[in-house]
């Protein structure tokens, strides 16, 4: 499964490669590109600053640092 947890400033995307057991986790900033516009979808901008992988699916998993980062766009579509 893949799947991202988000807050109002940041957003991790989880990738499971033996599902819970070991995942890929990649993180960094988020922020709207425009934050003026009310129509949907939103585009985004994400500053992909951490990337670890690890044993478990806990936040307290042991996890070893990946070599990533870089910026990332996408839209988002509010469902309520």
């Amino acid at each position: 499964n893949n799947y991202q947890v988000f807050t109002s400033e940041s957003v991790t995307n989880i990738g499971e490669l033996l599902g819970r057991l070991l995942e890929v986790r990649v993180g960094g900033s988020l922020k709207e590109v425009d934050d003026t516009s009310l129509s949907t979808p939103k585009r985004f901008q994400a500053n992909i600053n951490k990337g670890e992988l690890c044993l478990g699916g806990s936040e307290d998993a042991a996890c070893i640092p990946l070599p990533i980062s870089g910026e990332g766009l996408f839209d988002g579509l509010y469902v309520g």
